[in-house]
């Protein structure tokens, strides 16, 4: 089976200091999920180049996941990139770009990901899982920088 690939835009007025220093910091995870779930992040750092991160998702309190992932490919203001190393996915490779425009910064979240589950990737049902999340995060990001 092939990697799928999802692409969002997202165009957020701040800085790319301010709005990488946002993204970079895992605890802010919380910030942009809904109410019903939630990201418990260790250890409480900042992204860094190599650095290991554990996270345990939760929805309505009962955990759904568990997820090991490395940072690589980070170059400050710029880009980094999360690895699952163990997770739900058979492949999960999520890259965060980030662009400086006139008074924004335009992020982009590139996601090459294969589900262990194959009916799910037969039938391409995380993209559209991944368009709502994603949507949901524009929405909430977009509310904080107002």
């Amino acid at each position: 089976m092939k990697n799928r690939t999802f692409i969002y835009n997202t165009t957020i007025r701040r800085s790319i200091d301010v709005v990488f220093e946002f993204y970079s910091n895992p605890q802010n995870i919380n910030q942009l999920t809904p109410w019903f779930v939630s990201a418990q992040v260790s250890p409480n750092t900042k992204v860094s180049s190599g650095s290991n991160f554990k996270i345990k998702i939760k929805i309505l309190g009962i955990t759904v996941s568990k997820w090991q992932i490395l940072i690589q490919n980070y170059k400050n203001n710029n880009t980094f990139t999360d690895i699952q190393v163990e997770g739900p996915f058979e492949i999960w490779q999520h890259s965060h770009t980030f662009k400086e425009g006139k008074n924004n910064t335009l992020m982009e979240d590139k996601i090459i990901y294969r589900s262990k589950i194959s009916i799910l990737n037969k039938l391409n049902i995380l993209k559209y899982i991944f368009a709502l999340v994603f949507y949901y995060r524009k929405r909430k990001i977009l509310s904080i920088f107002k």
